[in-house]
């Protein structure tokens, strides 16, 4: 059984491992990955509308009128209902001082968040909201449409870029690897769970309402299989012992 270990190994990213509760035979711990950098077809932005007043039901009253207005701009402009979600309302109060003694207004906010879906009318969107216009408008996220179909793809990828590493290492040896022990997209020592896809990418615009300059970066996505291969003994590898 393979018992020395070489440091020259891990330039290839895999280890060969021996411990307590994991295979009684020769194995290969390897990790494999697939990266790909994918354009991005969804846009999700932040929009917010609030109104000051001194009495807190009439600044409720200007919100709900400006929401109708954007509503129906969202609608004018091919934005599905079901995506925009509104929020619910925010209330706070205005001072003029930093004691709190010079009451301004109340202060009633809301935020909608939509998906645009069209990112050729991406501009037009924004700058139309800008128009309305509405008090704050945040670019919050980006995805792609296909997400499940290229991540079947990199998961499959990533376990054929293990299966090269591993048997690149065991030749070397002058072995090889004869099956698979356990797979997982995860390290396989790993017990808390990890989700892939919570990561959002920031992008910001630039330039007059007329002529904003817009970049939609792409959407990275990654996956990895780590893998513990069997693998076959090579008498070669064992250890001299002293007679």
């Amino acid at each position: 059984m393979i018992k020395t270990l070489l440091s020259c190994l891990l330039l290839l990213a895999g280890t060969l491992l021996y411990a307590g509760g994991l295979p009684n035979a020769p194995y290969i711990y390897v990790v494999g990955e697939a990266y790909r950098e994918v354009p991005a077809d969804i846009v999700q932005v932040s929009i917010e509308i609030n109104a000051c007043d001194k009495v807190e039901a009439n600044a409720g009253k200007l919100v709900n009128q400006r929401m109708e207005k954007l509503f129906t701009l969202l609608n004018a402009l091919g934005v599905a209902e079901n995506d925009i979600t509104a929020v619910s309302e925010e209330i706070s109060g205005r001072w003029g001082d930093a004691e709190r003694t010079e009451f301004q207004c109340y202060e009633v906010s809301r935020q909608t968040q939509i998906i645009i879906r069209n990112l050729a009318q991406y501009g037009n969107i924004v700058q139309a909201l800008h128009e309305l216009p509405v008090n704050g408008l945040n670019f919050v996220s980006v995805d792609a449409t296909n997400r499940d179909a290229i991540t079947k793809e990199l998961e499959e990828e990533a376990r054929l870029d293990a299966q090269k590493k591993a048997e690149t290492i065991t030749a070397s040896f002058g072995t090889k690897i004869i099956g698979v022990y356990a797979i997982s997209p995860r390290s396989i020592s790993e017990l808390d769970e990890r989700w892939p896809y919570a990561t959002k990418y920031h992008g910001s615009f630039s330039g007059s309402a007329g002529s904003m300059k817009f970049i939609i970066p792409q959407v990275p996505m990654t996956s990895e299989a780590h893998v513990i291969f069997l693998i076959k003994d090579n008498p070669a590898n064992k250890p001299a012992t002293n007679p």
